[in-house]
């Protein structure tokens, strides 16, 4: 992430500081919290672009503060800065698309029904649908090849840069560049 204020500070500081703060140390977490929270409000702010209407949905703050939330207390260890803003972007996306799901519901009368037609060349006007859309093919996408959802989640949904995601993954820029296209392709079928 470019204009991040981690930069210049080190990487096993950071993660360090992370994980004593998810295992409960709350002087980390008080600490750490100032630190994240502009990367975090970044990523968010980035998803609720993507989905449209924002005034509809979440706003940043309530997006930032419940995956903060969410991603706290459940001793979960990280390998890296990256690798806790990819699960932040993660938890994030998944309260959009809860939320998208209780737009529609509200706006449809309280069903569960998603009706979304999509032509060759048709654009998914509802937002929250294609939010809803999304999500699914993702998932699909995920039960075919996991590391095509994490390369397309972590550059489409939180912006990380090709060299972000290979180290998150653990894996080649090359490979990170042959995934993102995969990955685009197969879902402009699903979508």
């Amino acid at each position: 992430m470019t204009d991040s204020v981690w930069s210049g500070k080190d990487p096993g500081d950071i993660t360090r500081m992370i994980n004593l703060a998810n295992a409960g140390d709350v002087s980390a977490s008080e600490e750490l919290l100032p630190l994240i929270y502009h990367d975090l409000k970044l990523i968010a702010a980035r998803q609720r672009r993507r989905q449209g209407k924002p005034s509809d949905m979440l706003n940043t703050t309530a997006v930032v503060n419940e995956a903060w939330l969410r991603l706290q207390g459940f001793g979960q260890s990280y390998d890296s800065h990256n690798h806790y803003l990819a699960l932040a972007a993660i938890a994030m996306r998944q309260l959009l698309v809860d939320e998208a799901r209780r737009q529609m519901r509200k706006k449809r009368g309280g069903g569960d029904a998603i009706h979304v037609t999509v032509g060759d060349n048709a654009r998914v006007e509802d937002q929250a649908a294609w939010l809803v859309s999304l999500d699914g093919a993702l998932e699909k996408l995920g039960e075919f090849n996991p590391r095509l959802r994490d390369v397309f989640q972590f550059r489409f949904f939180i912006g990380l840069t090709e060299d972000e995601i290979g180290n998150v993954l653990d894996i080649s820029k090359a490979t990170v560049q042959r995934d993102w296209r995969k990955a685009k392709a197969m879902l402009a079928v699903a979508l």
